[in-house]
């Protein structure tokens, strides 16, 4: 793993910016390349900001997600890391802790435009206490991206199946043990969170779009600029923006369960629309309008089949 550092003599922000968590996800290596060699011939003004251009050389290699596993998910610290994976997050864990804020690069297979997520608003309750909700509320308004969401480690740890505002079911479902599903959603920004830092993950575009790269590329030095780690005049942009609160997993409960067709990410939903069906049959119904985040035709039973997001007015 390369972890590259830029220092100034000034104290500062410490700032670390990773790519390829997923190997098939390029544009965060090449957005950090682009920025390393803009740094080549740009003083940081104080702070510093450490780079890990590509994180899981091996699935980068493979052009795969994982090799084999996801990274990131339950990553943690392990006394004998075996796995490939394992042993990247074991190396890769101290260094997200030893840094003020995360900036992580990805890119999508499946959707229309970039978007951002942040973590919850401030609060001292489980599963993700957190301090620094306006910190990552400034950072990511300056990513050049319309669409930001939140509550990805709260609606993992939803445990209301049988009674839940946002969807009925046919079909009465006993969830997975909450804490599975909460060690299940923690990745790089929630890690770093839980160590005292702030986070936000950008998701460029889609995998095989050429300017995935630019987008990452101007959110970092939007991000430096911000920080006040780099001497640069260019306003960043300020788009309407949309945001949205991630409410509520779907797991698949049969073989028979399918996913409504033609879904995207951010895919709108109405109040009455049929969420999945079962033998041609409506089986989940959404319960108000919302949007569809993180569709997934191929998950199994007993898997997520996506999330209910609904409109929030955090960011605006």
């Amino acid at each position: 793993m390369k972890i590259i550092k830029y220092a100034s003599l000034n104290a500062g922000p410490k700032l670390i910016i990773t790519g390829a968590v997923h190997g098939n996800e390029k544009a965060g290596a090449e957005a950090i390349a682009m920025a390393m060699d803009f740094l080549d011939q740009n003083e940081l003004t104080r702070g510093s900001v450490t780079f890990v251009p590509v994180v899981n050389e091996k699935a980068y290699e493979l052009n795969e997600r994982g090799a084999p596993t996801n990274l990131n998910r339950d990553l943690k610290i392990l006394a004998t890391p075996i796995t490939n994976e394992e042993k990247i997050a074991t190396r890769l864990c101290p260094e997200l802790a030893a840094n003020d804020v995360l900036l992580d690069l990805h890119s999508f297979k499946v959707g229309d435009e970039p978007f951002a997520l942040i973590g919850p608003r401030n609060n001292i309750d489980t599963p993700e206490p957190f301090r620094f909700a306006s910190e990552e509320e400034d950072i990511v308004k300056v990513l050049g991206v319309r669409t930001i969401a939140f509550g990805w480690l709260a609606s993992n740890a939803f445990n209301s199946f049988d009674d839940n505002a946002f969807y009925s079911d046919t079909e009465a479902f006993t969830p997975p043990d909450p804490l599975s599903n909460i060690r299940f959603a923690v990745g790089t920004t929630e890690y770093t969170r839980s160590n005292g830092g702030y986070a936000c993950t950008l998701e460029c575009g889609q995998h095989a779009d050429p300017n995935a790269k630019n987008v990452g590329y101007n959110a970092i030095l939007n991000a430096l600029q911000l920080l006040n780690m780099l001497d640069r005049d260019v306003a960043p942009p300020k788009p309407d923006y949309r945001c949205i609160e991630m409410q509520a997993p779907m797991f698949r409960t049969c073989e028979e369960e399918t996913l409504a067709p033609d879904f995207k990410n951010f895919s709108p939903i109405a109040k009455g629309q049929a969420l999945t069906y079962k033998d041609g049959a409506p089986k989940k119904v959404a319960l108000q309008d919302g949007f569809i985040m993180f569709p997934g035709y191929a998950s199994g039973v007993g898997e997520k089949m996506g999330y209910f997001a609904t409109a929030s007015d955090r960011i605006s």
